[in-house]
């Protein structure tokens, strides 16, 4: 595509193995909210999403109590964010499976004259990877567990602890509203 420089979003959903891809020039923490939130429209809002250690998705190390574009619209909508540890290839590997079959079936195997041709493309792709999770869609788990890999049949909820954020002083002296 002439030397443009491209990034891909993609998602798959844990139930029902829903793919989802955005190929564009940057993907950034709003760009990728943005595309949750068009994904959860089209196919129902999860109750955790799983996340990569970015910072986009994390949002930036510069504070304490300091939350993402992502993981705050995650919040608004009720959806649990959900972090996986670096190189963790457990419950990462469908994603990691997912990048790895759209680099080989869209990217690779592909020339794409224009930004628009290779979003048809993946999207054409995208609509049939996601045929594969409606059996999973039509017989979901009940609900999420604690993560113990070692110990799949055993999964208890470790412990619930509320949180209240500080409230901080903004910089004319009136108060944050979150």
């Amino acid at each position: 595509m002439g030397g443009i420089r491209l990034e891909v979003l993609n998602v798959v959903s844990l139930h029902g193995g829903l793919p989802d891809s955005w190929p564009q020039p940057l993907v950034t923490a709003k760009t990728a909210a943005e595309a949750f939130v068009e994904h959860w429209r089209e196919f129902g809002r999860p109750a955790y999403a799983q996340f990569d250690s970015d910072t986009i998705f994390q949002g930036g190390h510069h504070g304490q109590d300091v939350l993402g574009r992502v993981v705050r619209t995650c919040l608004r909508l009720d959806v649990t964010p959900v972090f996986v540890p670096p190189q963790e290839s457990g419950f990462q590997a469908a994603i990691e499976n997912f990048n790895g079959r759209w680099q080989a079936k869209v990217w690779a195997r592909f020339c794409h004259d224009s930004l628009t041709a290779l979003h048809e493309r993946s999207r054409r792709y995208v609509s049939a990877y996601g045929q594969r999770g409606i059996a999973r869609l039509e017989a979901p788990p009940p609900r999420f567990h604690a993560l113990r890999p070692r110990e799949p049949t055993h999964q208890p909820l470790l412990r619930q602890v509320p949180y209240v954020f500080p409230r901080k002083a903004s910089a004319s002296g009136r108060e944050a509203v979150f």
